[in-house]
């Protein structure tokens, strides 16, 4: 919830980057321990790879630098199953960036290459 609405209002604030900028990496580490307790509730670990990728998409789409590494936290932390539903998430966000006039090169190879990754660890 604190995720969707700090993404939400993201803009509505001026000069506050650097605020929100701080809550969303809480967010994120807050979320990679959670994730990290709950190997055996796979709800819970749809729910907070959901969120992360969200954080991810936003700063994607948005061309900011997060300076968090979540496709890797995502690629290294992730069953078979997982990686391949993230990968979906992954194509999407790509398809509709394509779409977009104003979609930058910035945007798909970012998404192209975490569309790598992911596909990578799942070839060896």
């Amino acid at each position: 919830m604190l995720v969707t609405e700090v993404i939400e209002h993201f803009n509505d604030y001026r000069d506050e980057y650097v605020a929100f900028s701080v809550i969303l990496v809480g967010c994120i580490d807050g979320l990679d321990s959670c994730f990290a307790g709950e190997e055996d509730n796979q709800e819970m670990r749809m729910r907070v790879l959901r969120t992360l990728f969200a954080i991810y998409r936003f700063y994607t789409d948005s061309g900011m630098d997060l300076d968090e590494d979540i496709p890797g936290l995502l690629v290294g932390n992730t069953t078979s199953k997982e990686r391949q539903v993230i990968a979906g998430w992954v194509r999407q966000a790509l398809s509709e960036t394509k779409g977009r006039k104003w979609s930058t090169e910035h945007q798909i190879r970012e998404y192209g290459a975490f569309l790598a990754a992911l596909e990578k660890v799942d070839q060896k």
